[in-house]
């Protein structure tokens, strides 16, 4: 994030200055600066881990439709869990589950693992 990352300078006979690398026009150490920081940090943690957590949430709600216990059999467990999803409107509705239908049925959490991951990288 280019809102953390200050640069020191040469200002001559005057103490070195610290300005933003992304703007030269704000000094690190002004008043302008701390406000701006605050908010990316804030926009970085609702971000990276907000959007995470409330996804997990919502596919949580379904995981016992999105993985049906009581079938061992992987091939058995997707049918299930597709007949469930073709009765349940709410289920329907709901635009989250269809990020998990990709994976296998034990693995419904793996987009919030994937999405994660690319977050941190």
């Amino acid at each position: 994030c280019q809102s953390f990352r200050c640069n020191d300078y040469d200002a001559g006979d005057e103490p070195m200055e610290r300005l933003l690398y992304a703007d030269l026009s704000i000094d690190c150490d002004g008043d302008r600066y701390k406000p701006m920081v605050g908010y990316a940090a804030l926009a970085l943690l609702i971000y990276s881990i907000g959007i995470p957590l409330v996804l997990f949430l919502k596919l949580y709600k379904w995981g016992r439709e999105l993985n049906p216990s009581k079938y061992e059999d992987e091939e058995r467990a997707i049918k299930a869990r597709l007949k469930t999803m073709r009765k349940s409107k709410a289920m329907r509705a709901d635009p989250i589950v269809e990020l998990a239908l990709p994976y296998r049925p034990r693995y419904w959490w793996y987009e919030v693992f994937s999405l994660g991951r690319r977050f941190a990288l």
